[in-house]
């Protein structure tokens, strides 16, 4: 259950929206100041939004990982914006938990424009030029029939994993990306909040 939970956390998972007329939505930012019922979380742009949290919102870890930590079988999630030649290349990759079972499929991704988020099943890693720079190709396998996406990671792009977190993890100057559901009232509900681990931004 645990390890459940926290595939939930990462950006990727999918919040189930409770009407026709509600939206997904993702905030990130940094937080500035925290109380048990409120998160204030100052964004990019410079402004504040005060979200609504409850002793049962799930928090959760966003650690530092690298390419060592990629296997083949494991279920990964990577943010892509295609290049000049149509090619993917990743903005990040982040690591589910074992025995997780996230949402596999590609959904289009907020981070920029023509960004998608895939999360599927890791395949292979291979050697391969990134831009005229050595990287490596990932091949990400969907279920039901989805086939393969070829995915270029370059040897800047973070990798990131999920660990175990509790409330006491939000504290002014965390960094965050949090999901949550915008109802058709303005207001919003709180799905799961990603926190950075020391200081790290979470990529997704």
């Amino acid at each position: 259950m645990i390890r459940f939970i926290l595939a939930l956390l990462i950006a990727a998972a999918m919040v189930a929206p409770a009407a026709a007329d509600d939206q997904k939505v993702r905030v990130r930012g940094t937080i500035a100041s925290v109380t048990p019922t409120t998160l204030a979380v100052t964004t990019a742009g410079g402004s504040t939004v005060d979200l609504p949290i409850t002793p049962t919102t799930r928090v959760g870890y966003v650690v530092k990982s690298d390419l060592s930590a990629l296997k083949p079988g494991m279920a990964v999630g990577c943010t892509a914006v295609p290049g000049p030649d149509g090619v993917l290349r990743a903005r990040e990759v982040h690591i589910f938990p074992a025995n997780a079972t996230p949402s596999l499929g590609v959904s289009p991704w907020d981070t920029e424009p023509g960004a998608t988020m895939t999360n599927a099943t890791l395949t292979t890693i291979g050697d391969a030029k990134v831009d005229n720079v050595a990287g490596h190709q990932l091949t990400l396998t969907l279920p039901s029939g989805g086939g393969d996406k070829q995915i270029l990671i370059g040897p800047n792009v973070p990798i990131v994993a999920s660990a175990p977190a509790d409330h006491a993890a939000l504290v002014a100057g965390a960094h965050v990306t949090i999901n949550a559901v915008k109802h058709d009232d303005g207001t919003l509900t709180v799905s799961a909040i990603n926190v950075g681990q020391n200081g790290l931004v979470p990529p997704m």
